[in-house]
């Protein structure tokens, strides 16, 4: 143990010898605020660590920019910055710097504080004057000399900050700051809201976002947002009648997205509705139909013509249905003619005949669903079956 302590101490010794060596050659170390006069006929060594109304400054953030300069009444005995010294037995920023006077002995040395950060001289107070002997050593890096100093600390307000709403969006910048700092508060909308401005105790004092003071008092700061204003959506529904003459269609016109549309088709007497279509497509074989608007859209209610005297059902029979091939319809009356019509009302097939059983081809027909109309002297009857290949 005390082979290694004598190591250090041989270490230290070498280290001090090199300052010393610095020292002589500069009498004003270069960025120093302080000159002074080394042509003197007595120096002493001070090594020492800078404390600050009793806290440590040798790992403080800005330390770095601290001069301390030695004085006698007001003329500069020597100025220096601290070293940024890194040994096993001391780590962080430390003074050793040369006392230069004209005299061997007896004067009071009182030391100061210049900033070189904000380029002032520190209102503070020395609490560790030394005794002026020449050759003498203050302080080395293993029990440095306490620069020791007493500074009335500028007053500090709670700067606190929120949103209004919570979940409107966030805040930044709230926390402790001393008299006449500059204070950023910053508020982010959320998505879906807007930021609208910033008040303190219910008035507002800034409606920019980003919101630059000087700190003079505590205080309380809300960021107000508000949801944003989207405009609703509307889309435009169409509804057609096909033939145009053959009955009527309500409910088109102008919805707001989201909104529950209701289209009817009433067919003008002796027309019968046959189904809704869309682009073609058939969407729905009542003759109200409901759906949620989401987009502009356009329908079709597809009408043929039915008869005077309506034959029930229960006078005509068909069969297969579904079918592929061959359509069997059986009438308890002579059937006279029949017409096809397809899905959107087109007639696609049709033909004159004089019997009760009639054989019709619909393998001609594609797959989909299709109306027979079927035509007697008694009067007309309607059939749907559906072709499926």
């Amino acid at each position: 143990m005390k082979k290694t302590i004598l190591s250090y101490l041989a270490i230290a010794i070498t280290f001090l010898a090199f300052v010393n060596n610095v020292l002589a050659q500069n009498p004003k170390i270069p960025g120093t605020h302080w000159t002074f006069d080394n042509h003197t006929m007595y120096d002493a060594i001070l090594t020492g660590e800078l404390f600050i109304n009793g806290e440590s400054m040798k790992n403080a953030v800005g330390a770095e920019y601290l001069e301390i300069g030695a004085f006698c009444g007001d003329v500069c005995y020597g100025s220096y910055l601290p070293d940024d010294v890194q040994l096993p037995f001391y780590s962080g920023y430390a003074y050793q710097m040369q006392i230069y006077s004209d005299v061997a002995s007896g004067e009071e040395i009182t030391f100061r504080i210049y900033d070189h950060l904000t380029e002032t001289e520190l209102d503070v107070e020395c609490n560790s004057p030394i005794i002026f002997t020449a050759n003498n050593v203050y302080g080395d890096l293993l029990n440095p000399f306490h620069l020791d100093f007493t500074m009335d600390l500028p007053e500090s307000y709670e700067i606190t900050v929120s949103a209004n709403p919570a979940e409107g969006g966030s805040v930044e910048g709230g926390g402790t700051y001393i008299h006449g700092s500059s204070c950023t508060l910053t508020a982010t909308a959320n998505t879906g809201y807007d930021f609208i401005n910033w008040t303190k105790d219910n008035q507002v004092v800034s409606t920019e976002a980003s919101f630059t003071f000087t700190v003079t008092e505590d205080g309380d700061f809300i960021a107000n947002f508000e949801e944003e204003i989207i405009p609703p959506t509307y889309y435009e529904v169409v509804v057609l009648a096909e033939p145009y003459d053959m009955g009527t269609v309500e409910g088109g016109g102008t919805y707001e997205e989201g909104e529950t549309a209701t289209i009817t088709a009433t067919p003008y007497p002796d027309c019968y509705f046959v189904n809704w279509t869309e682009n073609g497509t058939v969407v729905s074989e009542e003759p109200e139909f409901s759906f949620t608007v989401t987009a502009n859209r356009t329908f079709v209610a597809h009408l043929i013509v039915d008869s005077v005297v309506e034959l029930g059902e229960t006078m005509f029979t068909s069969y297969p249905n579904p079918v592929s091939d061959k359509l069997y319809v059986e009438s308890q009356c002579m059937i006279e003619k029949y017409e096809i019509f397809n899905n959107i009302g087109l007639l696609v097939l049709g033909k004159t005949t004089s019997a009760k059983i009639l054989e019709i081809d619909a393998s001609i027909l594609s797959s989909g669903t299709y109306i027979v109309r079927l035509t007697s002297k008694d009067g007309v009857g309607i059939l749907k079956f559906n072709v499926s290949k």
